[in-house]
């Protein structure tokens, strides 16, 4: 197993599909075979509140906006407020192109980076490169 593949990634989203195309995506490309998926942010914010997972978690988030129950923005009020002994970067992803969305997604300190849906392998490549394994 390579450093690369030794990193844990986080995938929050509703869609079942999208879901199931970004572990295929980071697990071809050998980015990651290390894959946590919640399926809404209410059931992220809750394994991130709970330090017993404090051990074990991701090395990167993709988060996306629209969620039922917790939506992304909620998601990202409650993880600020958490502190943790690493700094884990969030990536915004979402099919918005809305300006605001973009704008707002830079107004939180965690998030590194705002990316349009569909992600390509070029993109979880790029990201995953600037990544190192805690």
């Amino acid at each position: 197993m390579t450093a690369t593949t030794s990193l844990k990634a986080c995938v929050i989203d509703d869609d079942n599909v999208y879901v199931f195309g970004m572990k295929k995506l980071l697990q071809l490309g050998n980015l990651s075979n290390n894959i946590v998926e919640f399926y809404s942010g209410l059931e992220a914010i809750t394994y991130f509140r709970d330090t017993t997972n404090h051990e074990e978690l991701p090395d990167v988030i993709f988060l996306d906006i629209n969620m039922p129950g917790m939506n992304g923005w909620e998601f990202l009020d409650a993880y600020s407020a958490l502190s943790f002994k690493k700094n884990i970067p969030i990536y915004m992803v979402s099919s918005s192109i809305n300006e605001e969305d973009k704008m707002r997604a830079r107004s939180f300190d965690v998030i590194k980076e705002y990316i349009t849906k569909p992600v390509t392998l070029a993109e979880l490549k790029e990201i995953f490169s600037m990544q190192s394994p805690n």
